[in-house]
């Protein structure tokens, strides 16, 4: 069960929805045209809005006021949404919505406000004292991805400006909020637009050469495990996780630039930009790819599917949710076949986050503001209304 207790440092403001057609609720059946964490709690005063980018979702297990064995293995599991802005520089989180507010109508659901999780400029580390590959700050943060494990969580950031992936292992304070591990630099000079993790824990990225690579976890756990002292901070760069490339640019041109990325238990789903007949628009292919394996296109590039630009991919049970410029939500059903304009009337959609309770989170970097729409949908078909769940806004701003 989600806990129930709102973002800490700010009380939910006033509930919000966009409308994407007349009536209630889901539209009738009718799919469309072939068819986008974090320092300390907030204590940053910081103006403007913060463009909300990509989103990851991180669910902490809460032990009931006592250790959990004296508990008698009861846990609540709190659900967060981590919410990457390229303009701020900065990680911010929210709590997610719990199962009794979905229930509520669209206009009585509660807007979380984000509070900043990492401060990208101020955690920058300078002067004496300072290492390669430790205390670098955030310069234009975008892709997220989060692996929960039985040692905790992890929060790994593309900096696309940076040309670098980070990590940070996540906490959770008795106070409600989360708090991070100084910063560990994975990989260096690599421009990843896409991040996904698999059940194991692997790490997969995309490059702006072309083609997938993952850094595997036991490699992840060897670096994690390194004694990072000062004395050994000049060796960073000997020290970083060895990548290998799962699925090469020599594959195809369904490789040659791809965006988001997405994994299951099984399979990567990425989507590549620009996409035509030759490129697709949504790829998948497994995850241990041999240089033999298929490549499936789930949705192709040509007729009119060539007018749907996608950006992010995200994966809800039997569902693959992707953004397509500038204002919809797509949706097609893991073994391909009909591909559904879910929802139409985003500003400007971004990256997309499933909570594995039947809800899909989606950024949209134009209105400052995460969206919730319902994800576990048995056939695909447009939806009327998307719910603000989350302000992006920066403390003080108006």
């Amino acid at each position: 069960r989600a806990h129930g207790r709102k973002a800490q440092g700010g009380p939910a403001s006033t509930p919000h929805m966009r409308q994407g057609g007349g009536g209630d609720g889901l539209a009738p059946p009718a799919p469309s045209r072939a068819a986008n964490a974090v320092a300390r709690a907030p204590s940053h005063a910081m103006s403007g809005s913060a463009r909300a980018s990509k989103l990851a979702l991180l669910r902490l297990a809460v032990t009931c006021g006592c250790l959990l064995r004296a508990c008698g293995g009861f846990r609540i599991a709190t659900r967060y949404v981590l919410i990457s802005s390229p303009s701020t520089s900065n990680i911010y989180y929210a709590h997610a919505q719990t199962f009794y507010e979905h229930t509520l109508p669209h206009d009585e659901r509660p807007v979380a406000t984000a509070q900043v999780l990492i401060d990208g400029k101020a955690s920058r580390c300078k002067g004496y004292g300072c290492f390669e590959g430790t205390g670098e700050g955030l310069e234009s943060p975008g892709a997220l991805a989060v692996h929960e494990g039985d040692d905790g969580a992890v929060l790994y950031v593309a900096d696309e400006a940076a040309k670098n992936i980070y990590a940070y292992n996540v906490f959770r304070s008795s106070f409600d909020w989360l708090d991070v591990s100084p910063q560990r630099r994975l990989r260096k000079g690599v421009v990843a637009k896409g991040l996904a993790v698999s059940s194991k824990g692997d790490l997969y990225y995309t490059t702006a050469g072309g083609g997938i690579e993952v850094l595997t976890a036991d490699e992840l756990a060897r670096f994690a495990a390194i004694n990072l002292r000062p004395t050994v901070g000049k060796m960073m760069s000997s020290l970083e996780p060895k990548p290998v490339t799962i699925l090469g640019s020599d594959r195809g041109p369904a490789l040659a630039s791809p965006m988001g990325l997405a994994a299951d238990s099984f399979f990567l789903y990425w989507t590549t930009l620009p996409a035509d007949s030759s490129t697709g628009i949504l790829n998948r292919a497994p995850q241990r790819a041999s240089a033999d394996a298929a490549i499936a296109g789930l949705v192709g590039g040509g007729g009119e599917e060539a007018q749907i630009q996608a950006n992010d991919v995200c994966v809800a049970r039997d569902n693959v949710f992707f953004t397509g410029g500038p204002r919809a939500l797509y949706a097609v059903k893991m073994h391909g076949g009909v591909i559904a304009e879910v929802y139409a009337n985003f500003s400007e959609p971004k990256g997309c986050a499933f909570d594995q309770d039947g809800t899909l989170y989606v950024a949209d970097a134009r209105e400052n503001a995460v969206y919730s729409v319902p994800a576990s949908l048995d056939y695909l078909r447009p939806i009327k209304y998307a719910s603000k769940a989350i302000d992006v806004k920066a403390p003080g701003s108006a």
